[in-house]
């Protein structure tokens, strides 16, 4: 049975974040807090390693893994070694998650971070989705959106293991500032070389 929902709470996760309407925010800081248990977004790899005490394992590409107690964290760094993508799945213990759990959780979601912008808990996520519009110049002049900070908490039961607490919160921004360091350079490097 807790197998039966722990796939429908997948499926209610993903069809819910779907139909959620965006919220476009132009602020440099959308949400009240940028951080998991201490842990900031923006932080280098040696900041956070210095958090773990040096135990944080590459597993290749940017993506880094490292536990502290009862929580699992994965990290996302830029190009350039910055954070930018955070979960953590805290375990919780052997219960089913219910409204007064669902509350509880929703105030200290609220008092940290801000109001979300959805709230399915406890049988579906609490969520704070933001985007900017974006202006891409030449000939066409497009025009579309992009994400720029997102926060969702989740509980998840596990099958004969303990129910967790899922958050994940990320700033797009940070990736997309780091990529276009990255790229100054050479794309500097590339016009000067240009001849006809």
């Amino acid at each position: 049975m807790r197998r039966w929902r722990f796939a429908c709470l997948l499926l209610c996760n993903f069809f819910a974040t779907a139909a959620h309407a965006n919220v476009i925010c132009t602020a440099a800081a959308c949400l009240a807090a940028h951080d998991i248990n201490g842990i900031k977004l923006d932080m280098t790899i040696a900041e956070v390693a210095q958090l773990f005490g040096g135990q944080l394992q590459s597993t290749g590409g940017g993506y880094y893994r490292a536990r502290k107690g009862d929580t699992q964290y994965s990290f996302i760094f830029t190009p350039l070694g910055h954070l930018y993508h955070i979960q953590s799945s805290e375990e919780l213990g052997a219960f089913e998650p219910d409204a007064n759990i669902a509350a509880a959780l929703t105030q200290k979601l609220t008092d940290k971070y801000g109001r979300p912008e959805m709230n399915q808990l406890p049988n579906g996520p609490a969520s704070w989705d933001f985007i900017e519009n974006v202006t891409e110049y030449g000939s066409y002049g497009a025009h579309y959106n992009e994400f720029t900070e997102r926060l969702s908490a989740m509980f998840m039961p596990h099958y004969q293991g303990p129910t967790t607490l899922e958050l994940t919160l990320a700033d797009f921004r940070i990736n997309r500032r780091d990529a276009e360091k990255q790229n100054t350079g050479p794309s500097e490097t590339a016009t000067s070389r240009m001849h006809f």
